[in-house]
């Protein structure tokens, strides 16, 4: 795929496991998927669509390689002072997409701004300490323990100027899962090798080439435009039309047609993004049941009967037809800390779950609204609705609920938790085990622990082999 892998440094982040492009060769890069951006800001857009397109335009201190090793960026170089202290040097003559050169005092405002209360990347602040400016090229981390995730952390902190935000009224992030904007929310000011020429929220983002970037461009694209298309088959469409170039979540259902269209190439990966259930476990009565007075997810008799309730292997060839891997672990293949004895699927027995609901006391089952999304995630209405006719055979009658991501990650924030049950997906984009285990099985803090934990699950051995473990220097 000649034309896809010249897009400038990050493209292999793109977060679909299927991409398709026409075989074009131009200055201009028209591209597609089914989800939108709803957000420029750096502190608010956590998807990892959204984390991709603004890694054209923010850059971090910290990069990847196209090994996904971590490598210099906006420092060229770091030092371990002692086991709390790093000291970065930052890349000389790097100005933002406004003119203003980057200093230290870039780097601290865009770490505290991260760390703010709205900000939706908070969790990777969570255990810095303090950030002081030796010099205008020269910043020192302190990290309130020894912190082996430091560089993972920083790598998803983006780099905004601390005078623009100023000047624009931006100096932290808007309360999203309100609905408020501010100027960050359709405008944006970086480092990276493009920048933001217009912004349609939920509709179309027009990038251009940033003639001031310090880095070397390999590609001769000049200028990318997404638009996102909801329906499959205008989607698929627009592509083979020539009226974009790439998809990034063809049709699954299309695929074998697609691979015979020499106009076009797939490429298709895995990746180590994992669907999983989150359900309501501290509520005494769930909010979108017919259970009143009680909440069933409590007894573990039940949640065990849901498991044994999913047919993984139905999933992976009816819905998926093969492009999927069954798991039951939090942790995809490839990312540090995947257990393959964790990942085995539980054995499917809608007889055993019958059995565990009757014993917990619902021998006649009960009904739940079942939330998901409908543009987020490959085919992630119909694996919802395959899960909904799954748990009714067992007695648990799930409703599908599928919305559009904008209204279902308000619905779903850990902080507003509209929800009794979602089917939402992780993508442990530090590539280590950490980021997605603190963020979804930490007791909920506020401050970035649980930021993920919509659920509100709580084990205080959990929270301490968490902290034991985020803390612990030796990889052996």
């Amino acid at each position: 795929m000649k034309f896809l892998s010249r897009w400038s440094k990050g493209l292999w982040l793109l977060p679909a496991a299927l991409l398709i492009a026409a075989t074009a060769n131009a200055a201009t890069l028209r591209w597609s998927g089914s989800g939108e951006l709803v957000s420029c800001d750096p502190a608010i857009s956590t998807d990892t669509a959204a984390l991709v397109f603004l890694g054209h335009i923010y850059e971090r201190l910290v990069t990847r390689d196209r090994n996904f090793a971590l490598a210099p960026s906006l420092a060229v170089s770091w030092e371990q002072l002692s086991p709390t202290t790093m000291r970065f040097k930052l890349r000389p003559g790097v100005k933002f997409h406004d003119g203003t050169p980057l200093t230290a005092d870039d780097i601290a405002f865009s770490v505290e701004r991260a760390s703010q209360p709205n900000s939706l990347i908070k969790s990777n602040t969570v255990g810095i300490k303090a950030v002081t400016r030796i010099d205008d090229l020269t910043v020192e981390i302190q990290t309130e323990q020894p912190l082996p995730t430091l560089l993972n952390q920083l790598y998803l902190i983006p780099v905004m100027s601390r005078a623009w935000a100023a000047r624009n009224g931006a100096t932290g992030p808007a309360h999203y899962v309100s609905g408020k904007e501010n100027f960050a929310t359709r405008n944006a000011n970086g480092t990276g090798p493009f920048q933001l020429k217009s912004f349609e929220s939920g509709g179309k983002i027009v990038l251009t080439s940033n003639p001031a970037w310090w880095g070397k461009r390999e590609g001769n694209v000049t200028e990318a435009i997404y638009t996102p298309i909801r329906a499959n088959a205008t989607r698929l469409a627009a592509l083979v039309s020539g009226e974009v170039d790439l998809l990034v979540d063809p049709p699954v259902q299309d695929l074998e047609r697609l691979k015979a269209n020499p106009q076009l190439k797939l490429l298709q990966i895995p990746e180590p993004r994992v669907i999983v259930l989150q359900l309501d476990v501290e509520r005494d009565e769930l909010l979108f049941s017919t259970v009143k007075g009680k909440n069933p997810f409590k007894d573990r008799r039940v949640r065990e009967a849901m498991r044994h309730a999913i047919d993984h292997d139905a999933l992976h060839r009816k819905v998926m037809r093969g492009n999927s891997i069954p798991t039951t672990s939090l942790i995809a293949k490839g990312v540090a800390g995947y257990s393959e004895k964790a990942a085995t699927p539980v054995a499917f027995d809608p007889a055993k779950s019958r059995k565990l609901l009757a014993d917990a006391g619902y021998p006649q089952g009960f009904g739940i609204t079942l939330d998901c999304t409908n543009d987020r995630y490959i085919l992630d209405e119909q694996i919802c609705a395959a899960l909904a006719g799954m748990f009714s055979k067992v007695g648990i009658d799930a409703t599908p609920n599928p919305k559009p991501k904008a209204l279902f990650f308000q619905k779903t924030d850990a902080s507003r938790r509209e929800t009794s049950l979602f089917m939402v997906g992780y993508y442990p984009t530090t590539v280590d085990a950490m980021v997605v285990l603190e963020g979804v099985l930490h007791t909920y803090s506020g401050r970035g622990e649980g930021d993920n934990n919509t659920g509100r699950y709580s084990n205080p051995k959990m929270d301490a082999l968490l902290k034991a473990a985020k803390t612990e220097l030796d990889v052996g």
